[in-house]
């Protein structure tokens, strides 16, 4: 995997990397994994990504209490939050995993270490970790897709 460190100065440039990743996605379908503490900035990215991509969508919002939000885009767009999840057993007892495993549809995880599922067998295109601390705000990006990565390091220089 290609890995990229991106300073992200506030939440308009987590937004906007979101964007970026749209953009360098166009159209793909397969699995963006966000990982990091509360209130570092999953759903904010995850914003900027379906905001560039769904077709009139007033509000994205953390899918905490009913776990994944659709968006309608070409192709889908679907965004889970797994932070109450225990196990993959719950993930099948609330019928989430047919969407996971859903290759027509791009999957945005917030929280995949919750699940008991191993994404990288899968159709990963990136890792996100997200860090925010008083000190700090920052993306670390793994890429399994060379073209998204080429995408967002010539965004970045721009």
């Amino acid at each position: 995997m290609n890995e990229l460190i991106i300073e992200l100065k506030n939440p308009s440039a987590t937004k906007n990397l979101g964007r970026n990743l749209a953009r360098g996605l166009a159209k793909s379908t397969g699995i963006i994994l966000l990982r990091g503490q509360l209130g570092a900035g999953k759903t904010t990215l995850t914003q900027g990504f379906v905001e560039e991509v769904a077709q009139s969508v007033a509000y994205v919002s953390s899918p905490t209490y009913a776990y994944m939000n659709t968006y309608p885009s070409d192709p889908a767009v679907y965004h889970f939050d797994l932070y109450r999840i225990s196990d993959i057993k719950e993930i099948h007892a609330l019928g989430l995993m047919e969407f996971l495993l859903d290759q027509s549809a791009l999957r945005i995880i917030e929280w995949p270490e919750n699940s008991g599922v191993d994404f990288s067998s899968l159709d990963l295109l990136a890792d996100i970790e997200l860090v925010h601390t008083s000190d700090e705000r920052r993306a670390r990006v793994l890429c399994k897709n060379i073209a998204l990565y080429k995408k967002i390091t010539a965004d970045l220089q721009n």
